[in-house]
């Protein structure tokens, strides 16, 4: 039980402090952490052990009840109660994240504006159906474990898995006769449905706008966030390059060592040291009101500099051109495409696979 004061709200970003408290709480229960019958302490209890308020607890508490894992009474402790619940707490659509102990440690998904603002965009498509989505986070092998057997025991009809790395585990989730729906896999299978973005596309936008507005030469920064995704933006960033006009030296990535404004801007400046300075710049992995910030230090180094960014933030201040990476809007089409391929049965064809492009801004077209 004392697993449950182990609460860890690190960065929390846009994320509710409530939706991350109520996912401490799922995972602990899906996870084996807490068992049927285990009582819940008080709120005034655990407001104690948690940084955050009575109100944010109680909230929490109030989701999960909603959600079946949890039976409440006026004055009494929530019990936790996935015997009485026939479906374990599960509704039909299960949401999972699939991590590593070491990832969990360093940037637990459950806790990251990737995963809710995705979740938040699959529940909210998902509405229509009357049918609400559960999610939690799986890390190692013995999670992986109590996953699947609560799920033989317990069928779901569709379980959505993000960034999964273990083959093994796909295979043993194909076992258990669920539809299974693959976001972003670093392993693909035969089996099921593949939800990715559409990097190639994002990509070829990008460097066709570097082109389109009399860009010669090109350069990168981007900070190494250690996500798969990260790596195919550059590959596919690498690949458009090649088939333009556009030049670039071989050492035209440049990794970031971390996202301060100090350190961007040293970056930037080191650029255009060069003999070949670039007319087009993209950047990765940073926020936009960092890149503004940085700019702001050092003035524009070439006044007719093109910069394309990838970003989540729609305020795309001092830059040319924007990929705007909304996970919502990711989990929206996903839920999208899962209602109407199981739900409306509208989907012609034996569709396996969705690519979603993201947005494309180009602020200096005319």
């Amino acid at each position: 039980m004392n697993c449950i004061y182990n609460l860890d709200i690190g960065q929390t970003g846009k994320i509710p402090l409530t939706d991350i408290v109520a996912s401490h709480i799922r995972n602990l229960v899906f996870s084996g952490g807490l068992k049927d019958g285990d009582e819940i302490p008080t709120v005034r209890d655990l407001a104690k052990r948690w940084p955050v308020s009575h109100v944010v607890i109680q909230r929490a508490l109030a989701k999960c009840s909603d959600e079946g894992l949890l039976l409440r009474s006026p004055g009494r402790k929530c019990i936790v109660r996935t015997k009485e619940n026939k479906s374990s707490g599960f509704s039909s659509v299960c949401f999972v994240v699939e991590q590593t102990p070491d990832e969990a440690k360093k940037n637990d998904m459950s806790a990251s504006s990737y995963f809710m603002g995705f979740l938040n965009g699959l529940q909210s498509a998902m509405e229509k159906s009357g049918i609400a989505v559960n999610a939690f986070t799986v890390t190692g092998n013995s999670q992986q474990k109590n996953f699947i057997d609560r799920i033989k025991k317990n069928p779901v009809d569709l379980i959505v898995l993000m960034r999964s790395k273990s083959q093994a585990f796909i295979d043993e989730i194909n076992s258990t006769g669920s539809t299974l729906v693959l976001v972003e896999p670093h392993v693909f299978n035969e089996k099921g449905f593949v939800v990715h973005h559409d990097e190639k596309r994002a990509a070829e936008d990008m460097i066709s706008a570097f082109v389109k507005h009399g860009c010669e030469r090109l350069a990168l920064l981007y900070f190494d966030d250690g996500k798969w995704v990260t790596a195919e933006r550059i590959r596919c960033l690498g690949d458009a390059l090649k088939s333009s006009r556009l030049t670039s030296n071989p050492n035209w990535c440049k990794k970031l060592p971390s996202r301060e404004t100090g350190t961007i801007s040293f970056a930037i400046k080191n650029i255009f040291k060069g003999l070949l300075k670039p007319d087009g710049l993209i950047i990765m992995n940073v926020t936009s009101s960092i890149l503004e910030t940085a700019f702001s230090q050092i003035g524009n180094p070439l006044p007719d500099l093109k910069l394309g960014i990838y970003t989540d933030d729609e305020r795309i201040g001092n830059a040319s051109f924007v990929v705007i990476v909304s996970s919502y809007d990711f989990g929206k089409a996903a839920g999208d495409f899962l209602y109407n391929s199981f739900y409306r049965r509208q989907i012609k064809g034996k569709v396996r696979k969705l690519v979603v492009p993201y947005k494309f801004k180009n602020s200096t077209a005319k």
